[in-house]
């Protein structure tokens, strides 16, 4: 992600979306060669850490993003809320072959809460995928609290009552929605977006290419379910 960053801090010219799709690829072409072959890089060095057994074993049980059903698309959410009062959502859309459909991410203003901009970012997310990808969806949050409200949107007293009363209107709009809560790790990509929005104090929808910081995140994801 600091590629993002120094080019849009330093530079003097306007990050462009070739930019960030070649970017993307050499990442993923870096990705790939050492998937596969895990102890060398591309240029044969070793990558660190990659004869430690134990660490691999770590990680292979920590739980990952699953691919939805045929059919399906997840729609994961974060959102991102600082006691210095930055505060911000993330959101990216993917099909059961973990293809990213759309990320976004967003700053948000005179939010009171961390619940709440929990359910923002859920709205922001049902809204988004009714409007650019109506298809059955799972919406997947790492915020209890929030999953159960929009569990149960009729039986709560919640002092955001009127969020999830507009995300379950917004849902309406495709022909299935279910709602899941998930490990934080299982949420990276969404993650990282509201913290790209805090550190860029930008918004932005994109549909397919998407940035470059979240290259990894998404081939991680892809490599766990390969």
């Amino acid at each position: 992600c600091w590629f993002v960053r120094n080019e849009l801090t330093h530079s003097a010219r306007k990050l462009s979306i070739e930019a960030s799709v070649g970017f993307l690829l050499n990442y993923w072409d870096t990705l790939f060669t050492i998937r596969q072959a895990p102890g060398l890089d591309r240029k044969g060095k070793h990558v660190c850490g990659s004869t430690s057994k134990k660490s691999s074993a770590k990680e292979s049980t920590k739980p990952r993003w699953q691919v939805p059903e045929a059919g399906v698309i997840k729609i994961n959410v974060d959102g991102a809320f600082k006691e210095n009062g930055d505060v911000s959502i993330g959101v990216v859309i993917r099909n059961s072959t973990g293809s990213v459909l759309l990320t976004a991410w967003r700053v948000i203003s005179n939010a009171a809460n961390a619940e709440e901009v929990e359910l923002l970012a859920c709205r922001e997310g049902v809204l988004l995928a009714a409007e650019w990808s109506p298809s059955p969806s799972i919406l997947e949050s790492d915020c209890l609290s929030a999953v159960n409200l929009l569990r149960k949107p009729s039986d709560q007293r919640s002092s955001s009552t009127f969020i999830v009363q507009e995300t379950t209107e917004a849902a309406r709009g495709l022909p299935s929605f279910r709602v899941h809560h998930i490990k934080r790790e299982q949420n990276g990509v969404a993650h990282e977006l509201a913290q790209l929005a805090i550190r860029l104090f930008h918004s932005a929808v994109w549909r397919n290419p998407f940035p470059a910081c979240v290259a990894h995140l998404v081939a991680q994801d892809c490599i766990s379910f390969s």
